[in-house]
């Protein structure tokens, strides 16, 4: 859990958190104030925390993003590189709805 507190948000790929082991994770963030985002087709356990949510194949929307060139040099992701928002709008983070 002290990653999570020294991480700026957190990002769940490809799981639905049905498993408490999983789902603890994006509840802490949660409770710290973090942001949490899924990328994942289907309902996930922890839909009602989420700030966005992008419903695609993880790894074809993973590929997209490294394609698009959205990661920097290191490759950490680079979501504020104009590179992500292609316009093509085929992918798009879905606001947390309440």
């Amino acid at each position: 859990m002290d990653a999570i507190v020294a991480a700026r948000g957190l990002v769940v790929v490809g799981s639905s958190l049905m498993v408490y082991s999983g789902f603890r994770f994006a509840d802490h963030a949660n409770r710290l104030g973090k942001p949490v985002m899924a990328i994942n087709l289907g309902k996930t356990r922890a839909d009602r925390l989420l700030c966005a949510k992008v419903q695609e194949d993880c790894d074809e929307f993973l590929h997209m993003l490294q394609m698009e060139g959205a990661f920097g040099d290191d490759d950490r992701p680079v979501f504020g590189s104009p590179n992500v928002d292609s316009g093509s709008g085929r992918f798009a983070l879905a606001p947390k709805v309440s």
